[in-house]
């Protein structure tokens, strides 16, 4: 959209402030003062990266959960008599992935409280979200993405090719 010789009153004109601290809104966003609920003390790059955390939370449960009904169908390459669910290997890759996958929902959910917690901090003491504060949890959701991959790549190198097929 191209707007040329327009008037735009500064009460209409939402900066990029808001994406990283609450400073813009030093009594609240029109959200906070509408419902009193700090929920609405928004500060869009830390819960977007938190977000994205909850995604790859869930994606890591969900080749969890792929892999072990292919632990618990498929057989030992060698071995048709044996299922991969009583394959040490299997049980031990199974038991490192789950870990992992407990360590990144952790991470997201301390992400998501550390976020929630300065909404509340920044409408209950009247002090705004810092580009800091939002810094903290925009890394520590990055972090549980990141190490979301891993479980994901060792469950699907070790499920064997064909079980990557639609």
């Amino acid at each position: 959209v191209k707007v040329d010789k327009v008037f735009v009153p500064e009460r209409h004109i939402v900066g990029a402030e808001f994406m990283t601290s609450s400073a813009a809104f030093p009594n609240g966003t029109p959200g906070v003062q509408a419902h009193g609920d700090p929920i609405y003390q928004f500060v869009a790059v830390g819960w977007f990266h938190c977000e994205f955390a909850a995604i790859l939370s869930g994606a890591a449960r969900a080749a969890l959960d792929e892999f072990l009904e292919l632990a618990r169908t498929r057989t030992v390459f060698g071995d048709p008599a044996t299922k991969r669910i009583h394959d040490p290997f299997v049980q031990h890759l199974y038991g490192v992935a789950c870990g992992q996958a407990d360590a990144v929902e952790a991470r997201t959910l301390a992400a998501c409280e550390l976020h929630e917690e300065q909404q509340r901090r920044s409408v209950r003491d009247r002090t705004p979200i810092s580009d800091a504060d939002t810094a903290k949890v925009w890394s520590l959701a990055r972090e549980a993405c990141r190490h979301a991959t891993q479980p994901v790549e060792d469950l699907f190198y070790a499920a064997a090719a064909s079980s990557g097929r639609s």
